[in-house]
């Protein structure tokens, strides 16, 4: 009876602190994601997408990443975030954060990405020294709960876009072109830029070839897989169920 006891609260924690869409921070963190191995190439923001009104402010630009997701679960609770800039010396700037859903089954590039983005934080860099690439992290207070397309990338990965819009446009800065490290995989050569005040949106690749210049961007993703929220709270009430009966047969 104490073995099953302990069980039941293992299920329950598991399952109430992952309510309200917030995954909790005791589950288990790991890196789920990770391209570092930066090239000297940049992704620029530029102003503005031909075929949409003129607009002076620099565009988003969004990457994909591929998480292996055997279980094929429905959400990522991503507790820190690293993108590489690449940049020569120049004032101090930030650059916004941003998330978006995928939809795998889309019927063009462009309506793959799914819109609006979700704004995480700003991300001050002070300067850089020649063109040298700057990690910049974000950890947020609590996990953030991230949806997961199972189709994008094919069977066992999951996939969700990462956005980055820098506060001054030019090319003396750029989002770093990095393939993924040992053990992960990015298979699609997808990227999209968003004007987003002016509703435009463009799909495109890097232009290089996938080897030896990758299509890929420096991000790190940490977080765990979890279910769907309501599957959480399925969860929960079951533990709590199962809790309140293990006590019921010792007091008998």
């Amino acid at each position: 009876m104490r073995t099953e006891q302990s069980k039941s609260r293992t299920v329950l924690a598991a399952g109430v602190l992952a309510l309200g869409g917030v995954a909790s921070p005791a589950f288990a963190e790991t890196v789920l994601y990770s391209a570092t191995s930066a090239t000297q190439i940049r992704l620029v923001s530029a102003q503005g997408l031909d075929g949409f009104p003129a607009t002076t402010l620099p565009n988003v630009l969004y990457d994909d990443v591929a998480i292996h997701n055997p279980n094929m679960l429905s959400h990522v609770a991503v507790s820190e975030i690293t993108v590489g800039v690449y940049r020569t010396s120049g004032p101090t700037m930030f650059f916004e954060l941003s998330w978006a859903a995928l939809d795998g089954n889309a019927p063009t590039s462009e309506d793959a990405l799914i819109r609006p983005r979700n704004v995480i934080a700003n991300l001050t860099l002070t300067g850089g020294i020649g063109f040298t690439v700057i990690p910049l992290t974000f950890t947020p207070p609590e996990p953030i709960l991230i949806p997961l397309n199972n189709s994008f990338h094919g069977d066992s990965f999951g996939s969700f876009a990462i956005g980055l819009r820098p506060s001054i446009a030019g090319s003396g800065h750029g989002w770093a072109v990095s393939p993924p490290d040992l053990g992960f995989v990015n298979d699609q050569t997808t990227m999209w830029a968003e004007a987003p005040e002016v509703g435009g949106l463009a799909a495109f690749t890097t232009g290089f070839p996938t080897s030896p210049v990758p299509a890929t961007t420096y991000v790190v993703i940490k977080g765990t897989l979890v279910p769907a929220p309501g599957a959480l709270s399925m969860l929960a009430a079951c533990g709590l169920l199962a809790l309140r009966r293990g006590t019921r047969g010792r007091s008998g």
